[in-house]
């Protein structure tokens, strides 16, 4: 179960973006959705994916959370890590979880029921995250995950505290190993940091940020600390991946449009609106991206209409363009290795949520008793 301040945190996100989603919204998928539109699992940027940056591994790497309702219990849950198929790690349920080489790397949160986060290698707890106030990290929530060199960065809400010991209010903060480096710039707004980027000595973090006194959702982008980009909307924005290729900055999100009644899937190049995914349905979700020569390759969500409610299904984008649709699916996670494409996500079934892989718009795998995975990609 959640800590009261956690908690805390969670339901003032989520009752920002109830209040713009709508009657018809199937309850469970929204909740799925903040989840992983905030959690932001398993993600880390390659300037140059065709570079050789995987010490030539071409395995698929997959993180598998168990569990029936994991985003509501999730301390109670671990995470697997899968390499073609075969189990090679567990540790405590996580956020974030990254590769570098065939070195695995994750943010738990799930070790403790004071929701302290830690920071994982191969399955082997490496050191826990420090809170600039002296305080651990039970009422905060770290969210992005990035190794570069030998330093693991990651980024994600931390605590603050009036004189009377009674939580205040949260800052988004960078660490770098286990010791915070760079506060965010709030503006006097909520802060929701969702992933992280590193370039040279650049240090770049995507979210959110919800302006309390005036009403107003942005979606956002830090670079070391300063707001770099923001991108006003009316309800559930929230940059969900970004990614460094050959120089140029491009990020992946959702944004609501005007008056509150829908949500556009977008990509930005260098602060530019580059792609519009959302292809005249009322809501889409973007989540991840992949590159491959000159082609951008994208995962997310669709939706249609059935019986008054509204239905996702997943989709694949290449350079703006709908790939593949995928019914009654919602897809989260993309990797590309060698010619093939790998998708990742939840498919609804008789029995329920299943996960599965599919490769080429074909399902690859299935798993029967879990409801989240996500394609573990590879850092620089």
């Amino acid at each position: 179960m959640k800590n009261a301040g956690e908690t805390l945190l969670q339901l003032q996100i989520m009752f920002i973006f109830v209040a713009n989603v709508g009657p018809n919204m199937n309850k469970k998928l929204f909740f799925l959705l903040l989840f992983l539109s905030t959690a932001n699992l398993i993600s880390c940027n390659k300037n140059n994916p065709d570079k050789d940056t995987d010490n030539g591994d071409t395995s698929l790497w997959v993180a598998l959370y168990d569990g029936e309702d994991a985003f509501s219990e999730f301390k109670d849950d671990k995470c697997y890590i899968y390499r073609d198929g075969n189990l090679q790690y567990t540790c405590p349920s996580s956020s974030a979880v990254v590769r570098k080489g065939t070195d695995i790397y994750a943010l738990a949160f799930g070790e403790s029921k004071a929701g302290k986060y830690s920071i994982w290698k191969n399955g082997k707890r490496l050191y826990g995250l420090d809170s600039e106030g002296g305080f651990p990290l039970d009422y905060a929530g770290a969210c992005g995950l990035c190794v570069v060199n030998n330093d693991v960065y990651s980024c994600g809400t931390d605590a603050v505290f009036d004189s009377d010991g009674k939580l205040k209010s949260y800052k988004g903060r960078v660490w770098k190993n286990e010791k915070p480096i760079l506060e965010l710039e709030s503006r006097g707004s909520v802060i929701w940091p969702s992933r992280i980027l590193v370039e040279g000595d650049d240090v770049y973090v995507a979210g959110a940020l919800y302006d309390s006194a005036n009403k107003e959702k942005y979606l956002a982008v830090w670079k070391n600390g300063k707001l770099f980009f923001l991108g006003k909307g009316s309800g559930w924005e929230h940059i969900n991946d970004i990614r460094s290729y050959y120089g140029s900055l491009y990020y992946a999100g959702t944004q609501c449009n005007e008056g509150g009644g829908g949500a556009d899937a977008r990509i930005w190049k260098n602060n530019t609106v580059l792609y519009d995914l959302t292809g005249g349905c009322v809501w889409a979700h973007v989540y991840n991206m992949a590159f491959k020569g000159s082609d951008l390759y994208a995962v997310g969500n669709r939706c249609r209409h059935t019986g008054g409610h509204v239905i996702f299904d997943g989709a694949i984008w290449k350079n703006g363009e709908i790939m593949w649709a995928i019914e009654d699916t919602e897809q989260t996670s993309i990797a590309i290795i060698g010619d093939d494409i790998y998708t990742a996500g939840i498919v609804e079934t008789s029995n329920g949520k299943l996960a599965q892989i599919w490769k080429n718009g074909k399902v690859y795998q299935t798993f029967d008793y879990s409801q989240i995975v996500e394609i573990i990609d590879a850092c620089k």
